[in-house]
């Protein structure tokens, strides 16, 4: 059964817009990162939900057990943000 969905618009208010348009930037390129990674590896999208995020880290993140990935994330970004 189809459940409504109700979407609340609210204008966001800051003094400091140049913040708020340097994280856009920022989100908008991380995600065209992720992008082009998940059309070179089509195979992830066959994944469940939390192992595709899992791989992707493998893929993109520097550890002490993954010193050389594949793909190295050029920003040091928060786990929030990449999700």
């Amino acid at each position: 059964m189809a459940t409504a969905t109700k979407t609340i618009i609210q204008q966001l208010e800051t003094k400091h817009i140049d913040w708020v348009e340097a994280t856009r930037l920022l989100f908008n390129q991380a995600t065209a990162f992720y992008f082009e990674i998940i059309q070179g590896h089509e195979l992830l999208l066959e994944l469940p939900t939390k192992q595709v995020l899992t791989e992707l880290e493998k893929l993109t993140i520097e550890t002490p057990n993954n010193s050389q990935p594949a793909f190295p994330l050029p920003w040091e970004l928060p786990a929030y943000f990449r999700r």
